[in-house]
C-alpha cells in the first residue's frame, strides 16, 4: 500500500506540474508502490524523477508521455519497465535484466557498502560492463549516506580498476564520487572532457590536480567534505564553472584562484558539519571581481570582516560594503556591548554605575533594573587594526562602550532574546550573601544566544561573605567563561580596579574590534548618538546620512540596519507601521515595553488590556503620538496579540498557570515531543502570539498551553518547563494538516536560537502502538539516520521492526521529503548544474477593458525584451485550477500589479496580493501600474477599503448563520479571506502607496522601459 498522506503529496505535486505545465516531476522518496495514474496525462513532461521509491513495474502507458526524454529509476526494485530511452538504473537493476537496449541508459547509480563492495547480484563491475552503453552521460559511484566522522570506505579491488579506468567513458557530462576513499582524483577523469559536472565528495582528497582547467566545459565542480587546504591557480582558467563547492574542507583563506572564476555564481565554504572549526577571517574586496556570484555561504567560519552583520546580510550587502569602503575611505571599528546579567537584586546596577565612576555612591534601598538600563561608557584603549595593505598595527582609539544591565526578575528573561547579542562581552553577577544565583541557566542563555561570546563571573561578596565555586567544573561544559570569578565587594570597591581593568581588556580583545569601515558609518553612527532624541523620522535619518556623505538610499538602509544589529538603534525595516521610525535610544523602546508588562492592573487583568490602558500607561509626554508604534513594537517582540472581533489585546507571558478544564479525545490523533536539552524561555508565548489566529477561544490559552482548532481539527500544545519539553496532540479528520502548521512554527522558532539542542519525538505506528494511548516514540534525528540508510528499526515496546521513511511520512510527510542522506543532503537523483532562470514575470490585474489593454501592451513590450509576461489566460486552460495559478503568482520571482478601485475590491485579485505578502520582500518583487482610480495615497481612502472588506465579512457572516457546518465546505474558507484581507489590505496598499510609481501615462510615454528595466535587473539577480 502506498502511504496516504505521502500519496497525497504526490499528488499535489503532480496537480502543480498541470497547473505550471511543467516540463519535470520530481516524485523524489514519495514511498510510491506505483506511478500515479494522474502522471500520465501530463502529456507534456519530459523528465520524470522517481529516484528513491518502490516502484516493481512501470506500464506501457509511459509510452503515453511522448515528450519524455527521461525517465530515473534509481534505487526502485525494478522488476518490470518497457525499453524506451533515457532511462536511469541501478547497476544491479541492469545487470540483472539484459532486455535493455544499450543506447537506452544513460543514467547508472553504482551503490557501494561499508566495505567498498558494489551492491550488484554478483559484486563485481568493469569499465567494459559499460562501455558499450553508447548514451551513458551520468554515473554515481558510492554510498548512499554518510553520517559525521564516518571515513569513507576504500574501493574494492574492481572498483578501483573501473575508477582507473574510468576515461574510457567519454560520453560522460556528470560524474559524482560520494563517500569512496581515493586519496587523490583520478587521473583519468583528465580524458572526459565533456564534463559539466564532476563531484567528488568525501573522498580524502588533499589536493585538485593543476590539470582541472583541461576540463574546460566543467560548471559544477563539487569537492566538499575533503582535506584540501588549497586549489590550483589553474583553477582560474575554469571559465564556464558556476558552482563551486568547497565546503567542509581546511582553507586559512578563501583561494585566491576563485576571484578569477567570472562566470561563477554560487560558492560555498561553509564548515561544521564534518570540519568542527573553520579558519577564514575574511571575504576580501575582491568578492567584487565576481559579477555573477548570487550565492556565498561561509556558515561555520569566523569571518571578522566584513562585520558579521553585514555577512548575514548576503553577498549584495558585502559588495555594498566593500564599494563604499572603496568610495569614501576607512575608519575602525572601535564599540561594543558590554551585557550584565544575574538575579534580581545580586548588584548588576551598582556594578554598570560603578565601572563608568568608581566614586559612585551605593543608595541604602537601591531599587532593582526594570526591564533594561543603557549606561554609555568610553575609555581610552590601544586597539589591533588591519590597515589596507593587509599589515596589523595598533592605533589609539577611545573604545566605546554600552552597558546593558538586565532586570532580572523572570518576566524579563522571555524577552532576553532579542537584545542578548552576539560578539559582546558578559559579565554575571552572583550574590554571594543570598547564593541564590542559577549559574547553569545563564551560563547556558550566554552560549544559546551570544554565539559563544566571552563571559566574566564577578561574585559580590556582599557583607564580606563568600561562596566557593566549581570553576573547573563549570569551565569544562562552558569554554567561553573567562579566568576566575573576579571577587569584590562593590560597597566597598574591593577588588573594583582589578575587574574594571579585567573587562576593558576583554572587549578590546573581541575579535570584531578594529573591523576597517566606510568612514560614512562613523560619522552617521557619532552624529546619531550625539541627537538628544529618542527617535527620529525616516526622512529625518536619511537626511543625516546625506549630510555625511551618502549619496544612495539602499547604502543608508544597509547602515540602519547594521546599526539595529548591533542594538545601537532600532530600525524594524520590513515592517509597515515601524519602517517610518529610527528608534535612537532602545531603552525608550523597552521602557514603554516593560511597562506594559510591569502595569499592575494589566497584571490583574491576566495579561488582558486594551488601547485606554496604553494610553494611561504611555502617558507621558516621551511617547506622545507614538502609541501605534510602541504597540507594533511589542507585537513585533511576540509579547502581546489581539484577540480577534475586538479591540482588546493579550500578553501570554501574563496568562493563569492554571490549566482549564476541556474535554480531549485522543482516539485517531497524533503525539509529537519537543525535547530540549536546555530550553530557554518564551518559546510557548511566542508560539501563542504567532498562531493567535487558530485559537477558538480565548478561555483555552493559559501560561504554559494552548488549544488549536482548524476545520473541526483540533491541537493541544503544553510546555513543561521543568521537564524541558513540550508536547503537541493533535486530534480530528486533518491531523496532519494541523500537525504540519504547529511543527514549522515551533521550527520557525527554534531557528532563531542558532545553537538550541533538541529532538522532535515522533510516535510508533506499530500494530502494538496504534492502540495504545501512550505508545513508544522515537527520536527523528535517529529516524532519519535509519529512513537515508533504508534500514528498519525496532519498536522498543512491541520489539517489531517498522519502516522509519514511512513512519516520518505519516507523522510529518513535508519532513520526509527533504529526507535524501542520513546527515547531510546531496543531489542524489540528478547532479546538474541549475538551468538559467526562464525570464518570466507575473500579472496580477482585474479584468476590466482598461487594466486588459495596459497589460496586453506591456506584454508587447516585455517580448521585445525577451521576457515573458505570464497571464491567466494564457496560463490557464480548460477546467486547470485557478487558485493554483494564483498561489503560482504568490510564489513568482516579479509580479506586476494594475492596481485599480475594482481590483482592491475584487475576491480572486486580493487573493493574489495576499499570497504575495505572505512570501515577504513586497517591495523587492511587487512593480506597482497604479491606476487612477485606485486612490491608494490618501489615508481615509484605504481606510474606505478595510471598511469595504468588514462589510463583505459581515454579510458572508449573517448569510451562514443557522446553515449547519457540514453543509458550508469551501464557504468558511471564503470567510477567512475576506478577514485575512481585511487585516492585511492597509499595510500593503502602504507599502505600494510608499513606492516611487510612476503614472499609467508616463508609463505608456515611455513604452514602459523605467518599468522592464527594474524587471531586468529583478529577474536576473
Amino acid at each position: 500500500m502506498t502511504n496516504f498522506s505521502t500519496q497525497e503529496n504526490a499528488r499535489k505535486l503532480i496537480q502543480q506540474a498541470r497547473a505550471e505545465n511543467s516540463k519535470k516531476l520530481s516524485l523524489v522518496s514519495a514511498a510510491l508502490d506505483e506511478i500515479p495514474d494522474e502522471v500520465f496525462d501530463l502529456e507534456q513532461l519530459e523528465e520524470l524523477n522517481l529516484f528513491n521509491n518502490n516502484i516493481r513495474e512501470v506500464p506501457d502507458r509511459i509510452r503515453d508521455l511522448v515528450h519524455l526524454k527521461r525517465l530515473s529509476l534509481i534505487r526502485n526494485p525494478i522488476r518490470k519497465v518497457p525499453d524506451i530511452p533515457g532511462l536511469g538504473l541501478d547497476w544491479s537493476t541492469y545487470v540483472r535484466r539484459n532486455d535493455f537496449s544499450p543506447q537506452h541508459v544513460e543514467e547508472i547509480w553504482i551503490e557501494i557498502n561499508e566495505n567498498g563492495n558494489v551492491e550488484s547480484p554478483n559484486g563485481l563491475i568493469r569499465w567494459r560492463d559499460l562501455r558499450h552503453l553508447p548514451n551513458l552521460r551520468w554515473l554515481y559511484i558510492g554510498k548512499i549516506a554518510i553520517t559525521q566522522n564516518q571515513r569513507s570506505p576504500a574501493p574494492s579491488r574492481h572498483l578501483r580498476d573501473l575508477i582507473n579506468d574510468i576515461a574510457v567513458l567519454g560520453n560522460l557530462d556528470t560524474l559524482v564520487f560520494f563517500g569512496v576513499h581515493l586519496d587523490v582524483i583520478p587521473y583519468g577523469i583528465r580524458a572526459l572532457k565533456r564534463l559539466h559536472t564532476l563531484e567528488v565528495v568525501a573522498a580524502g582528497v588533499r589536493e585538485i590536480p593543476d590539470w582541472i582547467d583541461e576540463l574546460s566545459e566543467l560548471q559544477k565542480l563539487d569537492v566538499s567534505m575533503n582535506l584540501l587546504i588549497d586549489i590550483p591557480g589553474s583553477l582560474a582558467n575554469l571559465n564556464r564553472l558556476k558552482v563551486l563547492d568547497l565546503s567542509e574542507n581546511s582553507f586559512a583563506r578563501i583561494p585566491e584562484a576563485v576571484f578569477g572564476l567570472s562566470q561563477l555564481e554560487q560558492l560555498d565554504l561553509q564548515v561544521g558539519w564534518t570540519t568542527t572549526d573553520g579558519d577564514i577571517k575574511q571575504i576580501p574586496a575582491e568578492i567584487l571581481e565576481l559579477p555573477n556570484l548570487t550565492r556565498l555561504e561561509v556558515g561555520g567560519q569566523p569571518i571578522e570582516v566584513p562585520p558579521l552583520e553585514v555577512v548575514d546580510k548576503g553577498i549584495e550587502a558585502i559588495r555594498n560594503y566593500w564599494r563604499q569602503q572603496q568610495e569614501v575611505g576607512i575608519d575602525y571599528l572601535c564599540e561594543a556591548k558590554l551585557i550584565i546579567l544575574g538575579e534580581a537584586g545580586a548588584g548588576k546596577t551598582t556594578l554598570a554605575k560603578k565601572i563608568k565612576d568608581p566614586n559612585y555612591k551605593l543608595e541604602p534601598q537601591e531599587s532593582s533594573t526594570e526591564g533594561i538600563d543603557v549606561v554609555r561608557w568610553s575609555f581610552p584603549a590601544a586597539v589591533r587594526v588591519r590597515e589596507e595593505d593587509g599589515e596589523e598595527n595598533v592605533r589609539s582609539s577611545e573604545f566605546k562602550a554600552s552597558i546593558w544591565d538586565f532586570g532580572g526578575q523572570e518576566i524579563y528573561h522571555a524577552t532576553h532574546q532579542f537584545f542578548l547579542t552576539r560578539r559582546s562581552l558578559y559579565v554575571l553577577v552572583a550574590d554571594d550573601r543570598k547564593e541564590d544565583t542559577d549559574f547553569n541557566y545563564w551560563l547556558q542563555v550566554v552560549e544559546l544566544l551570544s554565539d559563544q561570546s566571552p563571559l566574566l563571573i564577578v561574585q559580590n561578596e556582599k557583607q564580606d561573605r563568600q561562596r566557593n565555586l566549581d570553576l573547573g567544573t563549570l569551565r569544562a561544559h562552558f569554554p567561553n567563561l573567562l579566568r576566575d570569578a573576579f571577587r569584590t565587594n562593590l560597597a566597598t570597591n574591593r577588588g573594583l580596579d582589578g575587574l574594571t581593568t579585567a573587562v576593558r581588556q576583554e572587549l578590546e580583545r573581541l575579535p570584531h574590534i578594529g573591523t576597517p569601515l566606510p568612514k560614512t558609518w562613523s560619522q552617521v553612527r557619532t552624529a546619531l548618538e550625539s541627537d538628544p532624541r529618542n527617535y527620529i523620522s525616516l526622512d529625518e535619518y536619511l537626511a543625516v546620512c546625506e549630510a555625511n556623505g551618502f549619496k544612495r538610499r539602499e547604502d543608508k538602509l544597509q547602515l540602519s540596519g547594521y546599526l539595529h544589529d548591533l542594538g545601537i538603534c532600532l530600525h524594524f525595516q520590513d515592517d509597515p507601521v515601524l519602517k517610518n521610525t529610527v528608534i535612537l535610544k532602545p531603552k525608550w523602546g523597552t521602557d514603554a515595553v516593560y511597562a506594559v508588562l510591569d502595569d499592575h492592573k494589566i497584571l490583574d487583568n491576566r495579561g488582558r488590556f486594551g488601547r485606554r490602558d496604553l494610553a494611561y500607561i504611555w502617558s507621558d509626554p516621551a511617547y506622545a503620538d507614538m502609541h501605534d508604534e510602541l504597540l507594533h513594537l511589542m507585537m513585533r517582540f511576540k509579547l502581546c496579540y489581539p484577540i480577534p472581533e475586538t479591540d482588546a489585546y493579550i500578553a501570554p507571558q501574563l496568562l493563569s498557570p492554571t490549566r482549564p478544564a476541556y474535554e480531549w479525545s485522543a482516539q485517531g490523533g497524533l503525539v509529537v515531543r519537543y525535547q530540549y536539552d536546555f530550553m530557554p524561555k518564551g518559546i510557548l508565548t511566542r508560539f501563542i502570539v504567532a498562531l493567535h489566529h487558530l485559537i477558538p477561544d480565548q478561555d483555552l490559552v493559559w501560561k504554559s498551553g494552548v488549544i488549536l482548532a482548524r476545520d473541526g481539527t483540533r491541537a493541544e500544545v503544553i510546555e513543561d518547563y521543568s521537564r524541558r519539553k513540550i508536547t503537541a496532540r493533535v486530534s480530528g479528520p486533518d491531523t496532519r494538516g494541523l500537525l504540519a502548521i504547529v511543527d514549522d512554527q515551533l521550527e520557525r522558532i527554534h531557528a532563531s536560537f542558532p545553537r538550541l539542542k533538541y529532538d522532535r519525538f515522533l510516535p510508533c505506528n506499530c500494530e502494538v502502538c496504534r492502540t495504545h494511548e501512550e505508545s513508544f516514540a522515537y527520536p527523528l534525528s535517529e529516524l532519519r539516520d535509519f529512513a537515508a540508510c533504508g534500514d528498519m528499526i525496532q519498536c522498543r515496546t512491541s520489539r517489531k521492526l517498522v519502516d522509519a521513511s514511512n513512519l516520518i511520512r505519516d507523522v510529518l510527510p513535508y519532513v520526509a521529503q527533504s529526507l535524501v542522506s542520513a546527515e547531510r543532503q546531496i543531489t542524489l537523483a540528478r547532479t546538474e548544474v541549475p538551468a538559467a532562470e526562464p525570464k518570466e514575470v507575473f500579472v496580477s490585474y482585474a479584468w476590466t477593458k482598461e487594466s486588459t489593454e495596459v497589460v496586453d501592451k506591456l506584454q508587447e513590450a516585455l517580448a521585445c525584451n525577451d521576457i515573458t509576461l505570464l497571464r491567466d489566460k494564457d496560463e490557464v486552460r480548460y477546467k486547470d485550477s485557478i487558485v493554483s495559478f494564483m498561489q503560482r503568482i504568490g510564489r513568482g520571482k516579479a509580479i506586476v500589479v494594475i492596481l485599480s478601485k475594482k481590483y482592491l475590491e475584487s475576491k480572486n485579485c486580493m487573493f493574489e496580493l495576499t499570497e504575495v505578502a505572505e512570501r515577504g520582500d513586497v517591495r523587492d518583487r511587487v512593480f506597482p501600474i497604479i491606476l487612477g482610480d485606485a486612490d491608494i495615497y490618501d489615508g481615509i481612502s484605504r481606510v474606505g477599503y478595510v471598511r469595504y472588506w468588514e462589510q463583505k465579512k459581515a454579510e458572508l457572516d449573517a448569510a451562514i448563520k443557522g446553515v449547519s457546518g457540514e453543509n458550508l465546505e469551501g464557504i468558511r474558507d471564503e470567510l477567512d479571506l475576506y478577514a485575512h484581507i481585511r487585516s492585511t489590505i492597509a499595510a500593503i496598499t502602504d507599502i505600494l502607496g510608499d513606492m516611487n510609481a510612476l503614472s499609467l501615462n508616463e508609463h505608456q510615454s515611455l513604452n514602459f522601459s523605467a518599468l522592464i528595466q527594474k524587471l531586468q535587473e529583478r529577474v536576473e539577480a
